[in-house]
C-alpha cells in the first residue's frame, strides 16, 4: 500500500465501511474497467455495415437521446426533435459528418473543497470518460451513417476570466493538456477544440461583457447557489460578493452567447439541458458538470464499477484513495481516484 495514498476523513464518529473487496481486488477491478474505456476510442469503421439506413436523421437523433447519452425522459426530448433533426439534415442532405459542439466548461475544475483545496487546472479521469461518451457516440453514428460525427469541446474560458478572475495562462495550460488527450486517445482526427480566447479578443469579450452588465438586475442567493460560487471561485466568500459572482456570470454567458454563436455551425449539447439545447452525458448514468468537481471510481452494491462525481456537496461521504493510473492510459492522466463509501455510526 505505499504506493497509495489514503487520503483519511476528519470525523468525530465511528467509520464501518460498506465494502469488503480489498484495494488488490478493486484495483483489479479498475483496470477492467478502464481498459473497456480504452477500447472505446479504437475507430472501427461500420462495425455493422448492414445496419446503414437510408434516411438517417431520426435514427441519429434517438441515439443522441438515448439514455447512455441524455438523462431527459424521452417526453423531454421530443421538445428538441423538431429543431435537432433539421440541423441534422443540413449535413447528411450534403452527405457530410453532423458536427456537434459540446459545452465542457471553463477551462479548469472546482475545488471540492472551498478554501482548504485549491482549483484544479490538471486534465484527469473526467475529461477521459467525456471523450469516452464521444468516442461511442460517434462510432454509433458512424456505423447507420458513413460520414459520421465531429465534435467540438467549447471551451468558455473568458467567461472564466470574466466572473472568477482565472487566468488566461491556468486554463492555457488545461487546453494544452487537453489537446494532448486528443492526441493521446486518437480522437484528434473526429474531435477539436473550440475555446473561447483563441476566437475572439479579450477587448472585444470585454466591451460585450460591460454591455451586458447594465441589463443585470439585482438577485438572492440560496445556499446552494452560494456554495457553487464558492466551489468555482476556489475559496469561501460572502454573501454580497457572491451575488456581485452570479452577476457577473449571467453577464458573461451572454457575451459567450453572443461572441461564439457566429462560429457555432451544427447542434450545440450541454452537460445539463437548458432551454435551448440538449443535453449530452458526460460520463455513464451522470448528469453532472465534471468541471464541478472531481471525477472517482467507487463501487456499486453489487460490486460493480461506477464513475462518481466528487463535490463539495457529497465529499464528506467517501474516503479517497489515490491509486497510480494504469500504464495503458494516457500519459497525461497520473491517477485514479478510487472513492470508497462511508457509514458512520454516532458514538
Amino acid at each position: 500500500m505505499t504506493q497509495r495514498k489514503i487520503n483519511k476523513l476528519s470525523m468525530n464518529s465511528k467509520v464501518i465501511f460498506t465494502c469488503s473487496p480489498t484495494l488488490q481486488q478493486v484495483s483489479t477491478q479498475i483496470d477492467l474497467y478502464l481498459k473497456n474505456v480504452m477500447d472505446s476510442f479504437a475507430c472501427n469503421e461500420n462495425d455493422n455495415s448492414s445496419s446503414i439506413i437510408e434516411n438517417p436523421n431520426q435514427k441519429i437523433f434517438d441515439i443522441l437521446t438515448s439514455r447512455r447519452y441524455c438523462y431527459l425522459s424521452k417526453k423531454q426530448a421530443s421538445e428538441f426533435s423538431s429543431k435537432t433533426i433539421k440541423s441534422i439534415g443540413k449535413f447528411t442532405d450534403k452527405n457530410k459528418p453532423v458536427n456537434f459542439y459540446y459545452d465542457l466548461g471553463g477551462g479548469y475544475r472546482a475545488t471540492t473543497l472551498p478554501g482548504q483545496t485549491n482549483l484544479n487546472y490538471e486534465v484527469g479521469l473526467g475529461e477521459l470518460l467525456a471523450l469516452h461518451q464521444v468516442a461511442l457516440f460517434s462510432r454509433e453514428i458512424k456505423n447507420i451513417y458513413p460520414p459520421g460525427a465531429y465534435f467540438y469541446i467549447v471551451i468558455d474560458n473568458l467567461c472564466a476570466l470574466f466572473t472568477n478572475d482565472i487566468s488566461l495562462d491556468n486554463t492555457s495550460h488545461y487546453i494544452d493538456q487537453l489537446r494532448q488527450l486528443l492526441y493521446q486517445t486518437k480522437l484528434n482526427d473526429r474531435v477539436a477544440l473550440l475555446v473561447e480566447s483563441e476566437t475572439f479578443p479579450v477587448s472585444g469579450y470585454h466591451a460585450e461583457f460591460i454591455k451586458n452588465s447594465q441589463k443585470t438586475a439585482n438577485i438572492s442567493l440560496t445556499s446552494a447557489e452560494h456554495e457553487n460560487v464558492n466551489r468555482f471561485l476556489g475559496r469561501e466568500c460572502d454573501k454580497k460578493e457572491a451575488i456581485e459572482r452570479v452577476m457577473r456570470y449571467q453577464s458573461a454567458s451572454e457575451a459567450t452567447e453572443s461572441l461564439i454563436q457566429p462560429f457555432i455551425n451544427g447542434i450545440r449539447l450541454t452537460q445539463r439541458a437548458n432551454q435551448n439545447t440538449l443535453c449530452f452525458r458526460s460520463f455513464k448514468g451522470g448528469d453532472q458538470r465534471i468541471q464541478a468537481g472531481s471525477m472517482a471510481l467507487s463501487l456499486e452494491p453489487g460490486g460493480k464499477i461506477k464513475p462518481i462525481l466528487l463535490t463539495s456537496r457529497n465529499i464528506d461521504r467517501y474516503e479517497r484513495i489515490s491509486l497510480p493510473a494504469p500504464n495503458f492510459l494516457p500519459k497525461i492522466i497520473s491517477e485514479i481516484i478510487f472513492a470508497r463509501p462511508i457509514h458512520t455510526q454516532s458514538k
